[in-house]
């Protein structure tokens, strides 16, 4: 009973598997491409040129909160790196 019990369990949780997704969130690979291309910017303190990039995207991504996210992420990096990190630049 138990064998089988497992083997029903088994089979629903393969086929709950191949319905869902595997990543909802990364459907939109031209997006993520433009994400790692401003986090790329970001990483070389070029943050008016990542910001930029991101704010390209809102115009056909509007209230995407992927893109609210990595803009605000860039002033973030920005405000740090010239009031904390570099006071002296």
């Amino acid at each position: 009973m138990n064998f089988r019990a497992f083997f029903l369990l088994l089979i629903v949780s393969f086929a709950v598997s191949i319905r869902l997704p595997a990543d909802p969130v990364h459907t939109d690979q031209e997006l993520d491409s433009v994400i790692m291309q401003a986090n790329e910017l970001f990483l070389d303190a070029r943050f008016d040129e990542g910001i930029e990039l991101i704010q390209q995207m809102e115009k056909r991504h509007p209230n995407n909160p992927a893109v609210s996210f990595f803009t605000a992420n860039g002033y973030w990096w920005k405000i740090f790196r010239a009031y904390i990190y570099d006071k002296d630049a």
